[in-house]
């Protein structure tokens, strides 16, 4: 019997064949989430708010430039993070400006034509923002 240098073994073309279908299926992901984001914009995330924060309560943005903080907010010792800054105004709302919002620029930016809902607030440790969840909305601004 001649010996063959390749190695070939049941457990070596299992495990490469796993590698090969789990890089696929990461990729596809990765190539679908990013073409989504790209075309509508990130549909929600975590933030930082600074001022009026209601739950549940939906809301338009606009952009308002970038800020340098903290990147986290439960800790004054973090390293410093550049985040992307929106103007909130709530869609029942009179006043232009009800509060500002930090995001973490990651994927996308957000959609300026979205409206949004905030989903979760927790208290900041670090300063007086409130970290928040949200996500878009099923109610429109009229």
């Amino acid at each position: 019997m001649t010996r063959d240098d390749t190695d070939v073994s049941r457990r070596s073309v299992l495990r490469k064949g796993a590698v090969t279908a789990s890089a696929l299926a990461v990729g596809s992901t990765v190539a679908s989430g990013s073409a989504a984001a790209d075309s509508a914009g990130k549909r929600g995330g975590r933030a930082q708010v600074d001022g009026e924060v209601d739950r549940n309560r939906p809301f338009t943005i606009m952009p308002d430039g970038t800020d340098t903080r903290n990147a986290s907010c439960m800790s004054a010792e973090s390293a410093m993070q550049t985040y992307l800054t929106y103007r909130i105004q709530y869609c029942d709302s009179d006043d232009e400006e009800d509060a500002s919002l930090y995001v973490i620029p990651d994927e996308a930016e957000l959609a300026p034509n979205e409206v949004y809902e905030i989903r979760s607030v927790t208290p900041c440790r670090a300063n007086d923002l409130q970290k928040v969840a949200f996500g878009p909305s099923n109610e429109s601004c009229n």
